[in-house]
């Protein structure tokens, strides 16, 4: 009986469930620490910066939020934002997005980026650019193959196109969990980001170009640029023109 229950442990969901309810555990045990210490800590603070999903890749003048022990506050970015409204002058995130649920996830997580944002404060976004392996697959094209291959971006088993575009959308191949936050859960096109961005109340979507200073290097290639502002009301003098 140990024996037959130790294999299904090691070859099916089963495990990656167990293993994951422990994690799910410990993530809420910290975020509920870390969301009191951000309370205290930002309570009257106005004008921030928030890097959201930082990880490794924290950025100096930020409030870095990630449940990586290299961010400033250690959160669960699943769930409410512990910042006070009209806090924020400018959010953004690198390949974060493309993370959360669709649509559940991503709809709360705008509806905070906007209930934090100052009037006329800026959401600046970047995900994974689905619309140029799918437009390439229908045309027959290969520079998204080539490039998948120079930048080393897929697993080496990774051969056919429609194996690349999944592994494109779910970021997940042989032996990785089902349930781990790394996975990608939804790939962005434009339309659907304008889409999702005007559903909470953002104006002004529309594409950027990459910017040296701000994104980092290794998604200058494959990624949607996306910025959006917060409407301008007359109760916000520090409001960004």
């Amino acid at each position: 009986m140990k024996k037959h229950l130790k294999k299904v442990m090691q070859s099916s969901p089963i495990a990656d469930h167990f293993i994951n309810l422990f994690i799910e555990l410990y993530v809420a045990f910290v975020h509920k620490m870390n969301v009191l210490k951000c309370r205290r800590t930002y309570k009257k603070k106005k004008r921030l910066k928030i890097n959201f999903g930082s990880g490794s890749a924290t950025k100096p003048g930020f409030l870095n939020l990630d449940f990586s022990s290299s961010a400033d506050m250690r959160l669960d970015l699943r769930k409410p934002i512990p910042l006070v409204d009209a806090s924020c002058y400018f959010v953004y995130s690198e390949h974060f997005v493309e993370h959360l649920s669709y649509p559940e996830g991503v709809e709360l997580h705008f509806s905070e980026c906007f209930r934090i944002l100052e009037s006329g404060g800026e959401i600046s976004i970047s995900v994974p650019d689905a619309e140029w392996p799918l437009v390439e697959y229908a045309e027959g094209k290969r520079s998204y193959l080539e490039t998948c291959e120079q930048q080393k971006w897929h697993p080496e088993d990774c051969l056919t196109f429609m194996e690349h575009i999944n592994y494109h959308f779910r970021q997940r191949w042989r032996g990785g969990s089902y349930s781990h936050f790394g996975n990608h859960r939804f790939a962005w096109d434009f339309e659907t980001m304008e889409k999702k961005l005007a559903e909470f109340g953002f104006v002004d979507i529309e594409r950027r170009y990459y910017d040296p200073k701000l994104d980092s290097k290794h998604r200058e290639i494959g990624s949607l640029f996306v910025k959006a502002y917060k409407p301008i009301t007359g109760d916000n003098d520090n409001a960004l023109l």
